[in-house]
Protein backbone atom coordinates (compact mmCIF):
# COMPACT_ATOMS: atom_id res chain seq x y z
CA UNK A 1 0.00 0.00 0.00
CA UNK A 2 1.26 3.63 -0.88
CA UNK A 3 0.10 5.73 1.73
CA UNK A 4 1.26 8.94 3.31
CA UNK A 5 1.50 7.29 7.00
CA UNK A 6 1.51 3.35 6.58
CA UNK A 7 0.66 1.32 9.80
CA UNK A 8 0.67 -2.66 9.48
CA UNK A 9 -2.16 -4.46 11.68
CA UNK A 10 -0.83 -7.87 11.27
CA UNK A 11 -2.60 -11.28 11.11
CA UNK A 12 -1.06 -13.71 12.97
CA UNK A 13 -2.54 -17.01 15.02
CA UNK A 14 -4.43 -19.71 12.69
CA UNK A 15 -5.29 -18.55 9.41
CA UNK A 16 -8.75 -18.48 9.35
CA UNK A 17 -10.64 -15.39 9.31
CA UNK A 18 -13.43 -16.64 11.72
CA UNK A 19 -11.24 -18.73 14.82
CA UNK A 20 -8.30 -17.81 16.22
CA UNK A 21 -7.02 -15.24 14.13
CA UNK A 22 -5.22 -12.50 16.01
CA UNK A 23 -4.70 -8.63 14.71
CA UNK A 24 -1.23 -6.65 16.17
CA UNK A 25 -0.25 -3.95 15.17
CA UNK A 26 0.01 -0.08 15.79
CA UNK A 27 -1.94 2.94 14.44
CA UNK A 28 -1.80 6.76 14.44
CA UNK A 29 1.15 9.18 14.68
CA UNK A 30 2.34 8.07 18.05
CA UNK A 31 2.01 4.39 16.51
CA UNK A 32 -0.93 3.41 19.15
CA UNK A 33 -0.09 -0.58 19.90
CA UNK A 34 -4.11 -1.91 18.93
CA UNK A 35 -4.85 -5.83 18.93
CA UNK A 36 -8.32 -7.44 18.12
CA UNK A 37 -8.99 -11.26 17.55
CA UNK A 38 -11.95 -13.00 15.97
CA UNK A 39 -12.81 -16.65 17.36
CA UNK A 40 -15.50 -19.07 16.97
CA UNK A 41 -16.05 -20.96 20.18
CA UNK A 42 -15.92 -25.13 19.21
CA UNK A 43 -19.66 -26.14 20.11
CA UNK A 44 -22.13 -28.01 18.37
CA UNK A 45 -24.93 -25.68 18.32
CA UNK A 46 -27.28 -24.64 15.55
CA UNK A 47 -25.48 -21.33 15.43
CA UNK A 48 -21.72 -20.44 15.47
CA UNK A 49 -20.83 -17.11 17.65
CA UNK A 50 -17.47 -15.50 16.55
CA UNK A 51 -16.53 -12.64 19.61
CA UNK A 52 -14.43 -10.03 18.39
CA UNK A 53 -11.88 -9.09 21.35
CA UNK A 54 -10.35 -5.57 21.43
CA UNK A 55 -7.00 -5.93 23.60
CA UNK A 56 -8.13 -9.27 24.63
CA UNK A 57 -9.87 -8.48 27.68
CA UNK A 58 -13.14 -6.13 26.28
CA UNK A 59 -16.23 -8.10 23.82
CA UNK A 60 -16.93 -5.18 21.25
CA UNK A 61 -18.70 -7.57 18.68
CA UNK A 62 -20.40 -10.70 18.12
CA UNK A 63 -21.10 -12.31 14.42
CA UNK A 64 -23.42 -15.01 14.51
CA UNK A 65 -23.24 -17.14 11.81
CA UNK A 66 -25.87 -19.40 10.49
CA UNK A 67 -25.57 -23.47 10.58
CA UNK A 68 -24.34 -24.40 6.63
CA UNK A 69 -22.84 -21.91 4.01
CA UNK A 70 -25.40 -18.59 5.02
CA UNK A 71 -24.90 -15.40 6.40
CA UNK A 72 -26.06 -14.62 9.83
CA UNK A 73 -25.77 -11.27 11.90
CA UNK A 74 -23.54 -8.93 13.66
CA UNK A 75 -24.19 -6.77 16.87
CA UNK A 76 -21.60 -4.12 17.63
CA UNK A 77 -21.08 -2.52 21.24
CA UNK A 78 -23.84 -0.34 21.50
CA UNK A 79 -26.35 -1.11 18.89
CA UNK A 80 -29.69 -1.67 19.85
CA UNK A 81 -30.13 -5.10 17.90
CA UNK A 82 -28.55 -6.82 15.36
CA UNK A 83 -28.09 -6.50 11.69
CA UNK A 84 -27.59 -8.54 8.90
CA UNK A 85 -24.10 -9.73 7.96
CA UNK A 86 -25.06 -9.47 4.23
CA UNK A 87 -25.20 -5.89 4.96
CA UNK A 88 -21.14 -6.33 5.19
CA UNK A 89 -20.60 -8.83 2.09
CA UNK A 90 -19.65 -7.75 -1.20
CA UNK A 91 -21.72 -7.34 -3.89
CA UNK A 92 -20.76 -8.78 -7.40
CA UNK A 93 -19.95 -5.03 -8.82
CA UNK A 94 -18.30 -2.77 -6.80
CA UNK A 95 -18.26 1.32 -7.37
CA UNK A 96 -15.48 0.56 -10.32
CA UNK A 97 -15.63 -1.88 -12.89
CA UNK A 98 -14.60 -5.54 -12.81
CA UNK A 99 -14.32 -5.02 -9.05
CA UNK A 100 -16.19 -7.08 -6.35
CA UNK A 101 -17.00 -4.45 -3.48
CA UNK A 102 -18.32 -4.44 -0.30
CA UNK A 103 -20.25 -1.57 0.69
CA UNK A 104 -20.43 -0.98 4.42
CA UNK A 105 -21.59 2.05 6.70
CA UNK A 106 -20.05 2.75 10.08
CA UNK A 107 -22.16 3.54 13.10
CA UNK A 108 -21.48 7.55 12.77
CA UNK A 109 -22.81 7.17 9.02
CA UNK A 110 -19.37 7.38 7.50
CA UNK A 111 -19.32 4.36 3.96
CA UNK A 112 -16.24 2.48 2.93
CA UNK A 113 -16.15 -0.07 0.32
CA UNK A 114 -13.43 -3.57 0.20
CA UNK A 115 -12.73 -3.96 -3.01
CA UNK A 116 -11.19 -7.45 -3.96
CA UNK A 117 -7.88 -7.16 -6.16
CA UNK A 118 -8.52 -9.11 -9.05
CA UNK A 119 -4.74 -10.51 -10.38
CA UNK A 120 -3.70 -13.69 -11.01
CA UNK A 121 -2.00 -15.74 -8.56
CA UNK A 122 -2.75 -13.32 -5.68
CA UNK A 123 -5.57 -14.53 -4.26
CA UNK A 124 -7.59 -13.19 -0.72
CA UNK A 125 -6.15 -9.34 -1.38
CA UNK A 126 -8.74 -6.66 -1.28
CA UNK A 127 -8.24 -2.47 -0.71
CA UNK A 128 -10.48 -0.15 1.26
CA UNK A 129 -11.71 3.48 -0.51
CA UNK A 130 -13.93 5.89 0.85
CA UNK A 131 -17.33 5.32 -1.05
CA UNK A 132 -17.81 7.86 -3.78
CA UNK A 133 -14.53 8.07 -4.92
CA UNK A 134 -10.68 8.93 -3.36
CA UNK A 135 -7.68 6.87 -2.91
CA UNK A 136 -7.71 3.51 -0.78
CA UNK A 137 -6.86 3.91 2.98
CA UNK A 138 -5.89 0.28 3.59
CA UNK A 139 -5.34 -2.89 1.76
CA UNK A 140 -5.26 -6.32 2.92
CA UNK A 141 -2.35 -8.95 1.47
CA UNK A 142 -2.45 -12.32 2.33
CA UNK A 143 1.06 -13.43 2.64
CA UNK A 144 1.59 -16.70 0.65
CA UNK A 145 3.92 -18.30 2.05
CA UNK A 146 3.04 -17.72 5.77
CA UNK A 147 6.25 -14.88 7.15
CA UNK A 148 7.96 -15.84 10.44
CA UNK A 149 8.03 -13.22 13.47
CA UNK A 150 9.86 -13.27 16.40
CA UNK A 151 7.30 -11.33 18.43
CA UNK A 152 4.21 -12.55 17.02
CA UNK A 153 4.83 -16.38 15.32
CA UNK A 154 3.46 -16.99 12.26
CA UNK A 155 2.06 -14.37 10.06
CA UNK A 156 -0.66 -15.16 7.48
CA UNK A 157 -1.18 -11.69 6.18
CA UNK A 158 -1.38 -7.58 6.73
CA UNK A 159 -3.57 -4.53 6.77
CA UNK A 160 -1.80 -1.36 5.54
CA UNK A 161 -3.67 1.39 6.30
CA UNK A 162 -3.25 5.28 6.66
CA UNK A 163 -6.13 6.10 9.50
CA UNK A 164 -6.27 6.14 13.23
CA UNK A 165 -9.97 5.50 13.65
CA UNK A 166 -11.55 2.63 15.89
CA UNK A 167 -14.82 3.13 14.54
CA UNK A 168 -13.43 2.01 10.92
CA UNK A 169 -11.29 -0.29 11.82
CA UNK A 170 -13.80 -2.26 13.74
CA UNK A 171 -16.23 -2.10 10.78
CA UNK A 172 -13.39 -3.10 8.21
CA UNK A 173 -12.55 -6.23 9.97
CA UNK A 174 -15.89 -7.16 10.50
CA UNK A 175 -16.53 -7.02 6.81
CA UNK A 176 -13.26 -8.42 5.62
CA UNK A 177 -13.91 -11.34 8.11
CA UNK A 178 -17.09 -11.99 6.19
CA UNK A 179 -15.75 -11.24 2.83
CA UNK A 180 -12.19 -13.84 3.49
CA UNK A 181 -14.74 -16.64 4.95
CA UNK A 182 -17.32 -15.89 2.28
CA UNK A 183 -14.12 -16.33 -0.46
CA UNK A 184 -12.79 -19.03 1.17
CA UNK A 185 -15.44 -21.23 1.96
CA UNK A 186 -18.58 -19.79 -0.81
CA UNK A 187 -22.10 -19.16 -0.24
Amino acid sequence: MDAKYPYDLFFAGQDHPRHGCKMIGDTGPHRRPVFYSFDTPIIATEQDATTTVFNGTRNIATLKWVAGNHLGSYQVEGMSRPNMMSYLYMVPNGEVDRSRGSLFQTASGRTYEWRKVRKPNEPLQYDLYPSGGGDAVGGYRRFSPPRQSAHAGLLYGTLTHNFDDDELMLYALLALCINRWVDMNGL
